[in-house]
């Protein structure tokens, strides 16, 4: 399924919304064993057009990895879920202190994480 997605829609699509050249896929015919490949993070667009460029025979077997830090530090902040006590919005574990004061407050009050400021759901 994940490869049929990968090669009927999202290279065609790529290659149509944001053309590109590869150059030098010819040395991937000698990958044999584990590969990292490192994008320059120019756009989000880097790992499907990762995945595109890189071709089947690699794509079938690659993960994305992508680090969170955009995401978590832009000026709009949403809901994130406390797990334990943890807010999974900033990954900052609460004090004991403040989780317990977060617990004690009324079911209709907005509870927020005093890091990031999401609003927080308690799991």
């Amino acid at each position: 399924m994940r490869g049929g997605v990968q090669r009927f829609a999202l290279v065609p699509i790529l290659k149509v919304i944001s053309p590109f050249t590869v150059v030098g896929k010819r040395n991937l015919a000698q990958l044999k064993g584990p590969a990292v490949f490192v994008a320059n993070h120019q756009s989000h667009f880097d790992a499907p057009v990762c995945l595109a460029a890189l071709g089947g025979r690699v794509r079938r077997r690659l993960v994305i990895a992508a680090a969170a830090d955009y995401f978590y530090s832009t000026k709009l902040k949403g809901a994130a879920a406390l797990t334990g006590n943890t807010c999974q919005g900033c990954r900052v574990a609460l004090a004991g202190v403040e989780l317990a004061n977060l617990r004690k407050l009324p079911a209709d009050e907005v509870k927020r994480c005093e890091n990031c400021r999401r609003i927080l759901v308690i799991e």
